[in-house]
């Protein structure tokens, strides 16, 4: 609510936060006032706000990653976000189906796993060396201290056959 002299513009900022997945259709009311001791108002237009929520809190950058197939013992590195769709305050921690001894891969949050309601994106680093030649594909899965989750598919390939690697 506010009050705008003639000729008088000013920013509007509207925010959509949704607790379910559906669609939803809302209108802005604009009044002129004529006489303001009299508080006597007339409309003068809407504004239709449409918005779709999504069940979604944080959702990765990428949903399938393919790490750049390298020779053996040669580190294979990409770097993607978390995005805070949500806008939700929580700590992130990774899980995966692989054991880290068997398929050498690391995941981490560089700038540290905390998800604040301002964080936009999380960053995150995955690192691949492998001293055997080794191909594998995971189901990276991404959790929160809320419950929340989501995944990625990763793969990673390390081979020391130059009909691999070219």
């Amino acid at each position: 609510e506010g009050l705008l002299k003639p000729s008088q513009s000013e920013f509007v900022k509207i925010q959509f936060q949704p607790k379910t997945a559906i669609p939803f259709n809302s209108y802005l009311s604009l009044f002129v006032v004529q006489n303001e001791a009299e508080k006597e108002d007339n409309l003068i237009g809407k504004v239709q706000l449409t918005g779709v929520g999504s069940s979604e809190m944080f959702r990765p950058s990428f949903h399938e990653v393919c790490m750049p197939i390298v020779p053996i013992n040669t580190k294979s590195q990409m770097n993607m976000s978390i995005i805070n769709v949500g806008k939700i305050q929580s700590n992130l921690k990774i899980q995966m189906a692989v054991d880290e001894n068997n398929f050498p891969v690391k995941i981490s949050f560089p700038k540290g796993n905390q998800l604040l309601h301002t964080t936009e994106e999380l960053p995150i680093n995955i690192s691949f060396t492998s001293p055997k030649p080794l191909s594998f594909t995971t189901v990276v899965a991404v959790v929160d201290d809320l419950g929340n989750a989501t995944s990625f598919i990763l793969t990673c390939t390390c081979d020391n056959s130059v009909f691999t690697l070219y």
